[in-house]
């Protein structure tokens, strides 16, 4: 299970730098892109979401082991759930590089005994939930895919060409 998961985080990282490199080359200013018909009022609120959950269950991951690595220290404070984080696109871009790589170097430590713990985590809403870390994680990086699909949604609707969510086509 661990090669499936250093594949998706892997993946991840390539797949999000190439879904920058998209946005930055055909809009403007992204972060003020304004949607409508989506739940996230502008491009930017879509990319403040995915940082922001992917930090708090990067946190949340850390608990059952950190592995040595500082997620605070090393990519920066953990947003609030909801909370608008950047203000610019290159803002975004540099942090969500440094929690890419995070990622990754997280996964790649990650150990059998690690995949058999539940790890415990409180939504916003109050709910706690307790999961199996395995699951927990397929849902991190599904939950990313989920988000990236509306991106690539937008980007169809404005004639960009973006083929850049699938796996099967990356050597790694």
């Amino acid at each position: 299970m661990k090669e499936i998961l250093l594949y998706y985080a892997q993946c991840n990282k390539l797949i999000n730098e190439n879904l920058i490199q998209v946005v930055r080359e055909n809009i403007a200013e992204p972060y003020d892109f304004a949607l409508k018909g989506y739940y996230f009022k502008t491009l930017g609120a879509i990319f403040d979401h995915l940082f922001t959950t992917d930090m708090i269950w990067m946190q949340t991951f850390s608990t059952i082991n950190s592995y040595g690595f500082a997620l605070e220290k090393e990519v920066g404070e953990v947003p609030k759930y909801g909370a608008h984080v950047f203000q610019t696109f290159d803002e975004f871009k540099k942090q969500r590089t440094r929690l890419d790589n995070f990622i990754l170097s997280f996964v790649s430590r990650v150990d059998q005994e690690f995949l058999t713990r539940t790890v415990t985590r409180k939504l916003g809403n109050g709910v706690v939930i307790e999961k199996n870390s395995l699951k927990a994680m397929v849902h991190f990086f599904n939950h990313q895919t989920h988000h990236r699909g509306q991106i690539s949604s937008i980007l169809d609707e404005m004639n960009i060409e973006n083929n850049y969510s699938n796996m099967i086509f990356f050597d790694i």
